[in-house]
């Protein structure tokens, strides 16, 4: 009898729908969230670049030509960013680095490479949110958090709600700030990088002093001082003694404030932070001329306005000669006080008109960047509709691979029941022949039967 090997039907299913799942895949599927990709964002608003903004650049577009050589399109939208973001740190060159993050835009936007797209919008956002025009920097930030929802990154979403919170702060929205600060809390125990709970906390703080709750404000930049020491991030740690001792002025608590403003300075003297130990005496001698100390109040001045002139800082000069000519008027050495009064004069109207020419350089930014959203803004109805074509292309293959499927589960159904039906009626074929010989067998029996039982009755007659 013929033997038909046949595979369980439960497996030939199975591996067919392992091959169909591999096969669908697509090609560009979201890179995973790279754990320090906030950081590497967070890090250029962070570090001081001015000195070597020719050779950071010369090094970022050496390697956008090794990535194109290499066609790796991620590390060039990467290295876009990179360009985009120094020219908008340290060059402080809008409309050049608007000009890169579109090219970063639209390689991100042809490869479907969503995760780079979010550090993208996040810049451009920023550069709306340094020339003053906040709704146009949330509109950007609304359109990373939307990117951001398919992959659901933590990091991500909460540096996304900090901006938002602050932009919406700094465009007088106060309620509103405060819901993104406290929903960006609710995600703190999701993640290892406390830094950003921090900056968080830090900014609630600033919020709460707006609103004169000063009780709260100091205990969120307590608390973002107490992580900030954990971290060992001076630089901020420093940041935070300086406001709380802020604070603490602004309560009347002088010899807290007094403490908090010299640890901030010891901090910043091994930072070598100019600008910040310039900060720091002028908040010391204010407290010692409030203390109508003025000795002291002129020694610690003296000292700020020392640095303060080599980090070339005009507010901080611009403080030094204001409380100097107080401390001159309060000893009744009117000349000096006059001496100081005029270089504060002088240097106020400097930055008046400092102020004046940077209010209309953003504004001809905005104009600039307005013109080059429409740019931006098709980039972000291509890649809607494409967005969309996909999901139709995506439930059209769903389609086509259920019919597939059912097919296949037919026609699997039918060999099976063919090869089934064909082993029964071979089967049953052998049956019958086995039936057949036994008839034949039977039949001759019989006639033998018949001879036999004649022979006998001749015999006997």
């Amino acid at each position: 009898m013929e033997k038909h090997v046949i595979v369980p039907f439960q497996q030939k299913i199975l591996f067919l729908l392992l091959i169909i799942g591999l096969a669908s895949k697509p090609a560009d599927a979201q890179q995973d969230s790279q754990p320090n990709d906030v950081n590497w964002y967070n890090r250029f608003f962070e570090e001081d670049h001015r000195k070597s903004i020719e050779q950071d650049l010369e090094r970022r577009t050496s390697q956008l030509n090794d990535a194109r050589e290499k066609d790796d399109f991620i590390q060039q939208a990467k290295t876009l960013t990179e360009i985009g973001l120094i020219h908008l740190v340290s060059a402080k060159n809008y409309e050049r680095a608007i000009y890169f993050f579109t090219l970063s835009l639209a390689l991100e936007d042809s490869f479907n490479l969503q995760h780079q797209q979010i550090f993208s919008y996040l810049a451009i956002a920023r550069i709306f949110e340094e020339v003053g025009d906040y709704p146009k920097s949330i509109q950007f930030l609304d359109q990373a958090m939307s990117l951001n929802e398919q992959s659901k990154d933590i990091p991500i979403l909460v540096l996304i709600l900090n901006t938002l919170g602050r932009n919406t702060a700094a465009k007088g929205d106060l309620e509103k700030a405060f819901e993104y600060y406290e929903l960006a809390l609710g995600y703190k125990d999701q993640f290892d990088d406390s830094t950003v709970e921090a900056d968080v906390l830090f900014n609630l703080g600033n919020l709460d002093l707006l609103q004169g709750k000063f009780t709260e404000s100091l205990s969120h930049h307590k608390t973002a001082l107490a992580i900030r020491r954990k971290v060992n991030d001076k630089k901020k740690e420093a940041l935070s003694l300086h406001t709380i001792g802020l604070l603490y002025q602004s309560m009347k608590n002088n010899d807290r404030a007094m403490a908090n403003h010299q640890a901030a300075l010891e901090i910043r003297q091994r930072l070598n932070d100019k600008k910040g130990i310039a900060e720091s005496y002028i908040n010391i001698g204010v407290l010692y001329y409030q203390q109508k100390n003025y000795s002291r109040a002129m020694a610690n001045i003296e000292l700020a306005l020392s640095a303060a002139r080599e980090s070339q800082s005009q507010a901080e000069i611009e403080k030094s000669y204001e409380y100097l000519s107080l401390c001159y008027s309060s000893l009744h050495e009117f000349k000096k006080a006059l001496e100081y009064k005029d270089q504060y004069l002088n240097i106020h109207d400097f930055i008046q008109h400092e102020n004046s020419e940077h209010q209309l350089l953003e504004t001809h930014n905005r104009y600039k960047l307005t013109k080059q959203e429409t740019q931006i803004n098709q980039l972000e109805l291509d890649r809607l509709q494409k967005e969309k074509e996909l999901q139709t292309q995506k439930k059209t293959q769903n389609f086509l691979i259920v019919i597939l499927v059912l097919s296949i589960i037919i026609s699997a159904l039918g060999v099976y029941l063919y090869f089934i039906k064909r082993k029964s009626n071979t089967i049953l074929k052998s049956v019958n022949e086995e039936i057949k010989e036994k008839n034949i067998e039977l039949s001759n029996l019989n006639a033998t039967k018949d001879k036999f039982f004649s022979i006998i009755s001749h015999k006997l007659a």
